[in-house]
């Protein structure tokens, strides 16, 4: 289209047939529909890693420019055509940039989050402004750096009290929301989200509703409040199937089976897990995708089915490949991945194969714990059996010893569990500490209900 109003019908088009994609769960089809907008309303999407860091690098000069010189200085006109285009484009590139962080593709994700940012700032307070300054949040937070990530959030805050949006203050809040989970902050995501996530059901935005819904369950999963977050992923996977929303369904069973992993049910687990893989046969999705096969691997090893285990875990490995983790939701497909890779290994001890594989795991892990809290714990308990398989025993106590302190730190009661019970099955048995450990792993393991652990623990403590 060549006159200006024909370009901007033409890229509306395409970016409300993108949302509607989106909103029924079609990852496909709303990148696709989405990056045409923007082609036609500011520029092609960048298509080679190369050409990525070099627009992210001119993104970051612009980020710099305008931190040193006035906001005055680049606000446009507002019913100018400039700045309706790129008003236009600033609600669509979080859109694209959502999809890009599901799909753990981190420079796409870091790219979206800077142009929505320096095009946002032009426009001035704005929901789209707000909204750059929670996706920063996130952004920020996976470099990571922490301090840059709080002043986001300020001046995401200071833009939602100038404009008075509801709408943008609930997406704001899922943005921050999701910053906290990863750093182990319970209590502020429950804080944050109860209110944005009953005015999103009042309004009828499922897509919204869904994300805080989803949210909330981890959060109180991974915080120990097993029947809340079981009760709340229920809920999800029931107005998820009434709504035909196949993307939210499968986040809904994918929760019900890591909750059935930690109560001990894991052919239950199984059974949610498999339903999951199948609906994301449709829908791309990656990081759900490796979250649910390594959840997949977990649950088929503990029911005894070592080969469908492998199966699993090896899919969920392919699709993570050596990308960087840019989201909270891999903390349990990358468990997932260690244990049955780690099993393997113990079981073989001439296993070169699985000992490379279990290595990469336990790697896998401290990269996402040095970006997530909530992965410390779990990154130190399996590299204390790497340890221990190398026959260096006090060094995998100490890293059973640094699981449990960060688990005791961060509040992650079934994390405190399995490192107390590593120690209590692995201390030698004249050491006092040895029934401590297993004495407070049957507590926790009978607070939260996970049985098959439980039983682990009180077999130890009659030895």
């Amino acid at each position: 289209p060549r006159s200006f109003q024909d370009r901007m019908v033409t890229a509306q088009l395409f970016g409300g047939s993108g949302r509607a994609y989106l909103n029924i769960g079609d990852i496909n089809g709303a990148r696709e529909n989405m990056s045409k907008s923007l082609a036609i309303l500011d520029r092609p999407f960048p298509g080679s890693s190369a050409g990525l860091v070099f627009n992210i690098l001119g993104q970051l000069i612009l980020q710099i420019i305008h931190r040193l010189l006035p906001d005055s200085l680049f606000h446009l006109e507002p019913e100018s055509e400039t700045a309706r285009r790129k008003s236009e484009s600033a609600l669509l590139y979080p859109l694209l940039g959502m999809i890009f962080y599901l799909d753990n593709e981190t420079l796409p994700t870091v790219y979206t989050a800077l142009r929505t940012l320096n095009l946002a700032e032009q426009i001035g307070p704005s929901p789209q402004l707000a909204e750059a300054y929670g996706t920063m949040v996130i952004a920020t937070g996976f470099i990571p750096a922490h301090f840059m990530a709080e002043g986001y959030r300020k001046k995401a805050n200071q833009v939602l009290e100038k404009i008075e949006n509801e709408t943008t203050s609930v997406r704001v809040a899922i943005l921050i929301g999701v910053y906290y989970i990863g750093l182990g902050r319970w209590d502020d995501v429950d804080r944050l989200l109860e209110g944005p996530l009953s005015a999103s059901e009042q309004h009828g935005d499922f897509r919204q509703w869904g994300e805080c819904i989803l949210t909330l369950a981890n959060n109180n999963v991974l915080q120990g409040k097993m029947p809340t977050g079981q009760q709340l992923f229920q809920s999800m996977v029931d107005s998820t199937r009434a709504r035909n929303n196949v993307l939210q369904l499968v986040w809904g069973l994918e929760g019900l089976g890591n909750l059935s992993i930690r109560l001990g049910q894991p052919e239950k687990a199984a059974g949610y897990l498999e339903n999951a893989l199948e609906l994301l046969e449709k829908h791309d999705d990656q990081v759900t995708e490796i979250e649910v096969n390594g959840l997949l691997g977990l649950a088929r090893l503990r029911s005894g089915d070592v080969d469908g285990a492998l199966e699993a875990v090896q899919n969920a490995s392919a699709l993570l490949g050596k990308s960087l983790p840019t989201t909270y939701a891999l903390f349990q497909g990358l468990t997932g991945i260690a244990e049955v890779y780690l099993n393997r290994w113990l079981s073989d001890k001439n296993g070169n194969h699985w000992e490379k594989l279990a290595r990469q795991a336990c790697r896998n892990l401290h990269n996402y714990a040095r970006i997530f809290n909530i992965g410390r714990p779990m990154a130190w308990y399996y590299q204390g059996y790497c340890d221990w398989n190398e026959d260096k025993k006090k060094r995998a106590i100490k890293a059973w010893q640094k699981s449990l302190d960060e688990a005791r730190k961060i509040k992650m009661p079934y994390e405190e569990g399995l490192a107390n019970l590593a120690l209590g099955l692995h201390l030698e048995t004249r050491e006092p500490a040895r029934e401590y450990h297993l004495q407070q792993a049957v507590i926790q393991f009978a607070e939260l209900g996970a049985e098959d652990m439980l039983e682990i623990a009180r077999r130890a403590l009659t030895r």
